[in-house]
């Protein structure tokens, strides 16, 4: 069977969540806006800051997504 791979462009995002930088990384399909299925918060820095604020894992990966998110919608 063949199949067809599209090698995707990547960058990284730095937010900023409580006072504190969270990582994210992006992937960019060509001729596709950003959405939060191609965003990806850093695991250690949302553990970093779990620990720090004790807000749960999932609500700091969504505020980093939406953070990440309005940074890139102009």
């Amino acid at each position: 069977m063949r199949c067809e791979r599209t090698e995707l462009e990547r960058d990284e995002l730095v937010v900023e969540i409580a006072g504190q930088p969270v990582r994210v990384k992006r992937r960019v399909r060509p001729g596709a806006g950003a959405t939060a299925e191609d965003l990806s918060p850093e695991h250690e820095d949302l553990a970093r800051l779990a620990r720090a604020t004790g807000q749960g894992l999932r609500a700091l990966e969504r505020a980093a997504i939406e953070a990440a998110l309005r940074t890139l919608v102009p």
